[in-house]
């Protein structure tokens, strides 16, 4: 598989047929992990970053819009919440789709997430670091093989409903913004 149209639809919407502007595709190790709320953070500063939201989507049963609202024209850029639904992320090979793993900073999410993205334009969101607790750039947060990203524990983030972007930490926003550099935006 290399391409979006061999993925399985219940993973994608009707909307990645589009080939304008990227397609982040967010997906988790486990159920938990962070990916709607690592989607939406995604959303959320992408808007504010180039004034045009993110089209959205959502797996069944998902809660991405639910967590962000985004009151600006829409973009050619999709964010796509695959929720734990990692298996054959790898697969998507296109340069215009950004693999975004969301895993937990334990043994084993680090190595789902490893084993889920095995080359280099994927990228791994590392979530529940904890500041003082978790040394980034040790065993947590570092991979072998491909590039991961600290997501540290924000309470702004710690409960479900819209995410208030004035109450997230500068910590949680600099890491969203390492993501969307990774990809070029």
């Amino acid at each position: 598989m290399s391409d979006v149209s061999e993925v399985p639809t219940v993973f994608l919407s009707h909307a990645y047929t589009s080939s304008q502007g990227l397609q982040f595709i967010v997906a988790g190790t486990g159920g938990g992990v962070g990916t709607t709320t690592v989607a939406a953070l995604l959303a959320t500063v992408m808007t504010q970053r180039t004034g045009y939201a993110p089209r959205l989507g959502d797996h069944p049963g998902g809660t991405l819009v639910s967590r962000v609202c985004l009151a600006a024209e829409t973009g050619p850029h999709i964010i796509h919440d695959l929720g734990p639904h990692v298996a054959g992320i790898e697969a998507l090979t296109e340069p215009s789709i950004c693999p975004v793993i969301i895993a937990s900073c334990d043994p084993w999410g680090i190595e789902a997430a490893e084993s889920a993205a095995p080359t280099r334009h994927s990228l791994i969101v590392l979530n529940h670091l904890h500041p003082g607790k978790d040394k980034v750039g040790t065993k947590h947060g570092q991979t072998p093989t491909t590039t991961a990203v600290p997501l540290f524990w924000d309470p702004a983030l710690a409960q479900p409903g819209l995410i208030d972007p004035g109450s997230v930490s500068p910590t949680t926003i600099h890491c969203v913004e390492t993501v969307l550099r990774f990809f070029g935006i």
